[in-house]
């Protein structure tokens, strides 16, 4: 066979391969290869494999005639130019891969912080809704105000002459009725109407929001004054000057109660507006008094409870848990002024009381609202979460309010096995004006 030119391997002026008389890979004439091999000439094999759109190759390796049978492999692509295209490839795959991560989690972090953000606007709407329906509920007056026959009453007792001066009542003040409801924890609520329990601690608290000021007027307990009574029925019955404290007794033990003794107070302060209340049992007073970590007195008298000695004049204590009860409710009862003294004793403990609750509510604003968790099984109350929010928020946002603390002035009398406290009139309407009014220039 007569081969012309046949180049050397490897030269550049070799000869590009018909490619339309080009057999499929594998099937390329081995007679005409066998013969220039016996020529002794160098044989150029030509190759193509099919190639794929991915950049992988098959190709195969022919017979080289020692015996021994071709076989075939996988390569990632034909060329310098297939390896390096694959490894930008797989470069370019764990980019995208870390772009998607990097995308998820700003995704998630933005999730995150728009379910926060809408927590907090939710929060701060609630939080404006109840100071404002607080606010409606806590001050509204729709009371006509009286007054002695020695006063003019003008604006419906919103303005009084007395005395050659004018006084104007503080609208900005809220008025509202404490009792504390002598029951024992294993006595039943629910008696007979004229039976129940009595009202022994009875306190008007008015807070004055423009001055930022909380005066807590002490109602003796046998203090004289009229009283609604019923049957046992529920019935009326008629009005008869009782001691305030049993107008707790002509009702249901609960909202009627309440309700009662409200009316009976109201009554007593000129009509005052006074409109919320809250009634907590004597046994409750612990929880609450732990619920701020204890109160810290000052004991002004002796206090026995039958021959034991349980508090010491000038002595000071840290009271939890039933202590709290026996330094509020414990006196004598050998003397007409028993109750009295026990009111300074209460007053004492409520100013205390008062002055941590503002110092704890200063640095965590649930504080009052937790102090009102505290007590909601052992009181009955028409005081609202909100209500108690409104208030908190008011008297701290100007500093520490100011707490002053005043008692009905009265005449003891002992009438056979117990005392009866009559108002000193004159000097009560004076207190009522220097509590509910602002006296104003003509």
């Amino acid at each position: 066979m007569e081969i012309k030119n046949t180049p050397e391997p490897g030269t550049q002026n070799t000869p590009e391969p018909d490619v339309k008389n080009t057999p499929e890979p594998g099937a390329q004439n081995t007679d005409n290869a066998n013969d220039l091999k016996a020529a002794g000439l160098p044989v150029v094999e030509v190759k193509f494999g099919s190639v794929k759109k991915s950049g992988h190759s098959h190709h195969s390796h022919s017979s080289d005639g020692s015996g021994s049978g071709g076989h075939s492999h996988h390569s990632h692509g034909s060329d310098e130019k297939s390896g390096s295209s694959h490894r930008k490839h797989r470069k370019h795959k764990r980019s995208r891969s870390r772009k998607k991560k990097m995308k998820k989690w700003k995704k998630v972090l933005i999730a995150v912080c728009s379910a926060v953000l809408a927590l907090a606007l939710l929060a701060t709407g609630i939080f404006f809704y109840m100071r404002s329906s607080g606010k409606d509920k806590l001050t509204s007056s729709p009371y006509t105000i009286t007054a002695p026959k020695s006063a003019i009453v003008k604006n419906d007792g919103y303005t009084i002459e007395y005395n050659g001066k004018t006084y104007a009542y503080k609208k900005d003040a809220v008025n509202m009725l404490f009792m504390g409801i002598d029951r024992r924890p294993d006595e039943a609520v629910e008696k007979d109407i004229g039976d129940n329990n009595l009202a022994d601690v009875i306190i008007v608290l008015s807070i004055d929001l423009s001055q930022n000021k909380m005066t807590f007027v002490n109602v003796p307990r046998d203090t004289i004054t009229d009283v609604v009574v019923r049957s046992k029925t529920g019935g009326y019955t008629g009005i008869e000057k009782l001691p305030i404290a049993m107008s707790y007794s002509y009702g249901d033990g609960k909202q009627e109660s309440c309700i009662n003794t409200l009316d009976a107070v109201r009554k007593m302060f000129y009509n005052i507006p006074i409109s919320s209340y809250i009634s907590m049992e004597i046994s409750g007073i612990s929880v609450v008094n732990d619920e701020i970590g204890g109160v810290d007195v000052t004991c002004p008298e002796d206090v026995y409870y039958g021959s034991e000695l349980r508090f010491s004049k000038g002595e000071s204590y840290h009271l939890e848990g039933k202590q709290a009860n026996d330094f509020v409710i414990l006196r004598t009862h050998e003397t007409a002024d028993a109750n009295l003294l026990r009111n300074e004793r209460q007053k004492i403990y409520i100013k205390a009381f008062m002055d941590k609750a503002i110092q704890m509510s200063k640095s965590d604003l649930s504080t009052p609202l937790k102090i009102y968790r505290s007590a909601e099984d052992y009181s009955i109350t028409n005081i609202t979460a909100d209500g108690v929010t409104y208030l908190a928020t008011e008297l701290l946002r100007n500093g520490t309010p100011k707490t002053d603390m005043k008692t009905l002035p009265v005449d003891v009398k002992q009438v056979e096995n117990h005392a009866e406290n009559y108002l000193r009139e004159e000097e009560f309407y004076e207190l009522i004006l220097s509590v509910f009014y602002e006296e104003i220039e003509k």
